[in-house]
């Protein structure tokens, strides 16, 4: 039988049900239990007191049947697809960390978390669109020049944040507000003006500052979503192992499997 743990589900239950459960439900307490021993002032305030438990029972009951019928269910797809859109999200983690790398350099690899947008803008104007570097890293290898690796890891990225958007109610809002951010800024660099000719890549600075901030901040988004899934996830001995040793998934497969 699989465990379950139920803290996990309380702790990913959004927060107005919650409140609305621990209220209702306090309310049927001091009512059934602590009110009810005493004689009500007047008829008002026995009727008053008749409506707000009804309510309150109405609302426990609704909290419940929210918490079994669509959050359980949910929960459980959630689980399943732990492994695939961790190991998705990395992916965008990884492809940005390394365009930073190759890039930037190591050093500023280092003290990414203090870069500022000025300094981005003057790293960026640093680098000639056409001067060739060569490439080996996990996604991708070759020799292309300056601006063909940005646009092409900003390709990649964009890629990544598509796959993993589709499935957006199972991962953590957090961490897919900033996916959004990341997406959004590709786009923009994707739509710059194919005539807006430069010797550098200083004119992407703006997006690739946005891109450099909401990834820091996903990383702590991912942890938060991680926290809450990876032990259940690991217990199906499904997409985290498989995913490891090279199978590939799609999102369907895995929660109908």
């Amino acid at each position: 039988m699989k465990k379950i743990y139920w803290s996990n589900r309380w702790n990913t239950l959004a927060d107005e049900i919650k409140f609305t459960f621990l209220i209702s439900f306090s309310l049927i307490i001091i009512i059934e239990f602590g009110l009810g021993e005493f004689n009500a002032f007047n008829d008002f305030c026995y009727r008053f007191g008749q409506f707000i438990l009804k309510l309150s029972y109405s609302f426990t009951a609704a909290s419940i049947f929210y918490f079994l019928v669509q959050h359980m269910p949910k929960e459980r797809k959630r689980i399943k697809l732990h492994g695939l859109l961790s190991y998705k999200i990395r992916n965008i983690e990884m492809q940005i960390t390394y365009l930073i790398k190759d890039l930037l350099g190591d050093n500023e690899l280092k003290t990414i978390k203090e870069i500022s947008l000025i300094k981005c803008s003057n790293l960026l104007a640093d680098l000639s669109v056409d001067k060739e570097i060569n490439i080996d890293n996990m996604l991708i290898k070759g020799t292309y020049s300056n601006e063909e690796y940005f646009k092409l890891s900003i390709a990649n990225t964009l890629n990544f944040c598509d796959e993993i958007l589709e499935y957006n109610e199972y991962v953590d809002t957090k961490a897919i507000h900033r996916i959004a951010q990341i997406k959004s800024s590709c786009e923009n660099i994707t739509r710059l003006n194919i005539y807006h000719k430069t010797n550098n890549l200083r004119k992407y600075d703006f997006d690739f500052y946005n891109i450099i901030q909401h990834n820091l901040k996903l990383e702590e988004a991912i942890q938060s979503y991680s926290k809450n899934y990876y032990k259940e996830s690991q217990a199906l001995n499904t997409t985290y192992h498989k995913i490891k040793e090279g199978e590939q998934f799609e999102g369907d497969d895995i929660i109908n499997n």
